[in-house]
Order: C-alpha cells, then sequence, then structure tokens
C-alpha cells in the first residue's frame, strides 16, 4: 500500500525535479542530480528524462557542478555493478553498450550536449583506447547480432570522441569511408577498398592502442536489410566523423588546412551514394547530399571536380538533351534535388574562395617571415663586415695621411717646387702609401667576412 503510494509520488515528482535542473540556485542543482543518480538505480520510472536533461549542465561554467555531471553519468553508464562481470573484455562491452544506448532517442540539443561530455571524458582518460575500438567493432561489423541503430550509435560516438582524439579518425579512415560509404548491397565496398589502399596513416604518431588496424585484404559488407533511410543516415555521420580529420583553427592562429586528392576514394564513393540514393525520393537525402557537400569542401583539394560531377547528373534526368524540362516529363523531386545541390555548391563555392584567399595570406606571411629571418643572420655579418673595412679604411687613411706629411716635409727642404705642389719624390712615395693602405683595407674586410 504505501510503499506503492510512495514509488508513484516519486514517479510524479521526477517533472518537478527536471524543473529544478535550471535553477539558478547551485545547491538545488547538485540535490537534483543526486535524486537522478539515486532514482535511476532504483529504476524508477520516466527517471531517464531527467537523466537526459542533466547533460544541458555540462555547458556550465561551474567547474564543480561539472564535475558532478561527469561523475554522475560515470557513476551511472561507465561503473558495471558487483552483480555483472569485472573483466577487461565485460566492462569494455559494458561501457560501449551504454553509451550506444544514450545515442537511441536523443535529440539535436541532446545530442550536443552528450558530445561535449563524451569529449570530457575521452581527454580525462575516462573513455579510454578499449571503448574506442570497441565502438570502431561495432560500426566495422566485428561484433555479431549488431542493429543497425547500435552501428549509427557507433558511427555518432566515434565523430565525438574524434573531437578530442582526430587521430582515432585518421586511424580508420579507410574502415570508415568502406562501410559507412559504400551503398547497402556493398558492391562498391571492394573497389572503395583497394582504391588508395593506403589511406590510412601509419607513421607512427597515433596512439597505438587505439590504432586496431584492418587486416590486408579484409572487405566487410553493410548488412543487407538496412533500409535506405538508416543507411543514408549512417552515412551522414560518417562524413560528420571524416570532417575531423580537418584541423581546428584557433584563435589568432590560421590553421594549416588538410586536403586530400580530388580522385580520392572518400568524394567518388560520397558522390556515387549521393547519386544512387536521388532517384528514390528519400526526405533523408537532403541533409546527407549537404554534408556531403560540405565535407567535400572541406578536405577535397579540387572541391569544384566533385560538385560539377553532382550538378551534371543530376541535371541530365531532369533536362536531357534538349535541355526542356517540359518534354522530359522531370518529376517535381529530381528538380528540388537539383536546386537543393545547385545552390549549396553556390554557397560553398563562395565560401571555399575565401578560404583560398586566407590561405594565400597565410602562405605570403609564411613567406615574408622565413625571408625575414633568412635575412637577419646575412645582414649582421655583413653589418661586422663593413664595420670591419670601414675601420680599416679610417685607420690606413690616417696612415697614408701621416705618410704624406712625412714625406711632404721632407721634401719641403730640398724637393717641392715653389708653387707648393709635391715634387715628383714626393707623389710616388704618396702613391705607394695608398697602395698600403688599400690592401690593408681589402685583407681586413676578407678577415671580418
Amino acid at each position: 500500500g504505501e510503499a506503492v503510494r510512495f514509488a508513484g509520488a516519486l514517479a510524479e515528482a521526477i517533472a518537478m525535479v527536471c524543473q529544478l535542473l535550471g535553477s539558478k540556485n547551485r545547491s538545488d542543482q547538485v540535490a537534483a542530480v543526486d535524486f537522478f543518480v539515486t532514482a535511476h538505480q532504483f529504476k524508477l520510472p520516466n527517471v531517464a528524462t531527467g537523466v537526459r536533461k542533466m547533460l544541458v549542465l555540462i555547458w556550465l561554467k561551474d567547474e564543480g557542478l561539472k564535475q558532478k555531471v561527469t561523475d554522475a553519468y560515470i557513476s551511472l553508464f561507465l561503473s558495471p555493478d558487483r552483480t555483472q562481470a569485472t573483466g577487461v573484455a565485460a566492462t569494455t562491452g559494458f561501457v560501449a553498450r551504454n553509451l550506444i544506448a544514450l545515442i537511441d532517442g536523443a535529440s539535436l540539443a541532446d545530442l550536443t550536449s552528450l558530445e561535449e561530455l563524451v569529449c570530457f571524458m575521452v581527454e580525462t582518460g575516462k573513455v579510454g583506447a578499449p571503448v574506442l575500438r570497441m565502438l570502431c567493432d561495432v560500426f566495422a561489423g566485428k561484433v555479431p547480432n549488431c542493429s543497425a541503430a547500435q552501428r549509427r550509435g557507433a558511427i555518432v560516438l566515434i565523430g565525438m570522441a574524434a573531437r578530442a582524439r582526430p587521430e582515432l579518425v585518421k586511424t580508420h579512415m579507410k574502415m570508415l569511408i568502406r562501410m559507412g560509404l559504400a551503398p547497402a548491397d556493398g558492391s562498391n565496398a571492394k573497389k572503395a577498398c583497394n582504391v588508395h589502399g593506403n589511406d590510412d596513416d601509419d607513421d607512427g604518431d597515433g596512439d597505438e592502442e587505439v590504432e586496431g588496424q584492418e587486416e590486408e585484404g579484409e572487405v566487410a559488407e553493410a548488412p543487407a536489410g538496412m533500409d535506405l533511410r538508416a543507411r543514408l543516415d549512417i552515412a551522414r555521420y560518417t562524413l560528420i566523423a571524416l570532417k575531423k580529420l580537418a584541423p581546428v583553427r584557433q584563435k589568432g592562429k590560421p590553421a594549416v588546412p588538410m586536403r586530400l586528392p580530388a580522385d580520392h576514394a572518400m568524394f567518388r564513393q560520397t558522390c556515387d551514394l549521393v547519386l544512387a540514393a536521388a532517384p528514390e525520393g528519400c526526405a533523408q537525402w537532403f541533409p546527407f547530399a549537404e554534408e556531403a557537400l560540405n565535407t567535400i569542401y572541406l578536405l577535397s583539394e579540387h572541391p569544384d571536380r566533385a560538385a560539377a560531377r553532382l550538378v551534371r547528373e543530376l541535371r541530365a534526368p531532369i533536362f536531357g538533351a534538349g535541355g526542356n524540362a517540359e518534354e522530359e516529363g522531370a518529376s517535381a523531386m529530381a528538380l528540388s534535388e537539383l536546386v537543393f545541390v545547385v545552390g549549396h555548391v553556390a554557397l560553398r563555392q563562395m565560401t571555399h574562395l575565401d578560404d583560398i584567399q586566407g590561405e594565400m595570406k597565410r602562405r605570403r606571411t609564411v613567406a615574408d617571415s622565413e625571408k625575414e629571418a633568412g635575412r637577419r643572420p646575412g645582414a649582421r655579418a655583413s653589418g661586422a663586415g663593413s664595420d670591419g673595412s670601414g675601420s680599416s679604411r679610417g685607420k690606413s687613411s690616417s696612415s697614408s695621411s701621416s705618410g704624406s706629411g712625412r714625406n711632404g716635409g721632407g721634401g719641403g727642404s730640398g724637393g717641392d717646387d715653389d708653387d707648393g705642389a709635391p715634387s715628383e719624390a714626393g707623389s710616388s712615395a704618396h702613391g705607394a702609401a695608398g697602395c698600403r693602405a688599400s690592401a690593408l683595407s681589402t685583407v681586413s674586410a676578407a678577415k671580418s667576412r
């Protein structure tokens, strides 16, 4: 009786406690977090709503409250209880399953806050390399009986973790392209794997614990029963993860761009999937096509080539050879897809031109600084040499003047003419002193250099 009524009262109080999470009083927020942790442990109904709403506190500047939310999520989802196995493999699977479960049903705001939390836990080591490797295995289909929703959650989490550790995407780039961008039937999976097979960077700068390189010649295919909507959704989040390859721009410091060849497997597979899914008229096609163009313009060395291919092949079914849409009987969906792609290409092309201008300025600044740095040592050396030669010239000039004065004085007693011009003997002596002074100046300048 009373226990049931008490449980019902607690369930009704969850909505009120959710409001306390937005309170301006810090003690109310801390008490609300503690309540949801305890309620989740006792499996009260509707407690998942409050647990999700706790995520918004991760954006507060209060480091203590931020750590409180982090510890709450670690205790709820990253720490197995005593009744479960405590081995490394069991703990890794437990953490990976719980993180994937958080993605299911999350809104865009929840995903944004969860990304901040995941990045913080990856940076602090709460989510380690074994968990990241397990997420990659789930997405690659190496874990049996994984559903499309679990693979979607895995690639979303990989993209979140890659913000803190970009080498995760860099190491597994080939697998992501093969599994995330190949058609659902897997017909192009082997082709995507073989072309540019050296895309994975194995130069040793990544974390060895995270690498988990695929075996040579291994070809994995997408699940055959996955519908087009789920396929495009996974492909979109794959592109979001691959965008983490681009270096992050720091304030006041222009980032060195990271560009891949225009014929890279990533761009070819992306364009193939965009064009293959266009005739289906799926609403999920539009966000996927937008993300595809964003990725192409961010990472491709010549993004206009892929964009031109998309526009050209999307235009062909509508206008055909005659260039008249009415004669060809074009559908409204095909026309809307073409207009969408043309408009977004125009927007991204303008941004791309601005990026090119910024890159030209950066290279010019780097060239000027290197030229200035190369000029300074030479300028100091030449300055020292000119000072030395100047001083030697001054000394030789003074010595030659004194020598000529002495010669002139000696000749004045019997060698000068009456009009004060130097005699022939005095003139030759002055010339010899000048030659000696010039030779001494040249030797001194050579030594200083």
